[in-house]
């Protein structure tokens, strides 16, 4: 007699029992990552499914009032959004728009983490008032001379109602950051991309020989405004010599206005002539000895 087919293996034992789904919270570490992330519904039944359905209706309702009632701004009148559209975009404006919307992301996380605790308040005063009503009936539950028994019921109940409540919140968190952090993306690369026309604008006028003597003021000391003073200071054959050089753009008729100003103007002379004896290099060994 073949004893085996008489004693079912522990595999089909396990089979024919009836499948009952076993939950188990994941460990903590593995908290709001995948396949963790709650609501997991093929762990749960279609009877439970249909609750976290309904329950998270409820709390997707309650995000969309947040959003619309402590997150919403007042809508600018027409000649305040006509006025806006109107005004030439700058970097200074741009930074303020990005002040802006770090205050008010701020103001939107404390309004979010001001919800949440005072919904696990409500949550825990509930879930304490029920579980003293079921004693109070006395329908199987733990006698008022057992606490620690009631307060394990309580923690355990506390732990399940509180998941989806916490996965909620930490949703609507992320969500809320992702699109905060989706903004100042957007308006950082406003900023970059006028900084860098900005940059290449300047760079241009740089290389351009000045026309006026309103230009060469306004030019930076450094290399480019010691090299126009030489220009002014050299002869026609100095003068050619430096049109020549690597990386010029300067063409002799941009330079006739301001070589004529240099020839009348005694002041303007002068002060070109002071700005290349200031900026004149010294031989080390020359300043050690004059100090």
């Amino acid at each position: 007699m073949n004893n085996r087919a008489s004693d079912p293996s522990p595999n089909a034992k396990r089979q024919s029992s009836p499948t009952k789904p076993e939950f188990r919270l994941p460990r903590m570490k593995y908290k709001g990552t995948h396949p963790f992330a709650f609501p997991s519904y093929n762990q749960f039944t279609n009877k439970e499914t249909k609750k976290l359905d309904d329950e998270y209706l409820c709390l997707r309702y309650d995000n969309a009032a947040l959003m619309l009632g402590d997150f919403a701004t007042p809508i600018p009148s027409l000649e305040e959004m006509k006025k806006e559209v109107k005004a030439p975009l700058t970097i200074q404006v741009l930074n303020e728009r990005i002040e802006k919307e770090k205050a008010d992301h701020k103001r939107h996380l404390q309004v979010l983490e001001d919800r949440f605790r005072t919904d696990l308040e409500r949550m825990c005063v509930d879930q304490w008032l029920s579980i003293d009503d079921c004693d109070g009936n006395g329908i199987g539950q733990p006698p008022l001379d057992q606490p620690e028994r009631t307060t394990e019921r309580l923690m355990a109940l506390f732990v399940d109602e509180t998941r989806l409540l916490e996965h909620n919140h930490d949703d609507f968190k992320s969500r809320l950051v992702f699109a905060h952090e989706e903004r100042l993306v957007a308006l950082r690369s406003q900023v970059r991309e006028l900084q860098k026309a900005a940059a290449e604008e300047m760079k241009r006028k740089a290389s351009q020989f000045p026309k006026t003597v309103a230009d060469f003021d306004a030019l930076p000391n450094g290399p480019m405004k010691m090299r126009v003073v030489r220009w002014l200071m050299a002869d026609s054959n100095g003068r050619e010599k430096i049109f020549r050089e690597p990386n010029s753009v300067w063409h002799s008729l941009d330079t006739q206005e301001l070589a004529l100003q240099y020839m009348i103007d005694n002041q303007f002379r002068v002060r070109v002539q002071n700005l290349k004896e200031n900026n004149r290099g010294v031989d080390p060994r020359v300043r050690a000895q004059e100090s």
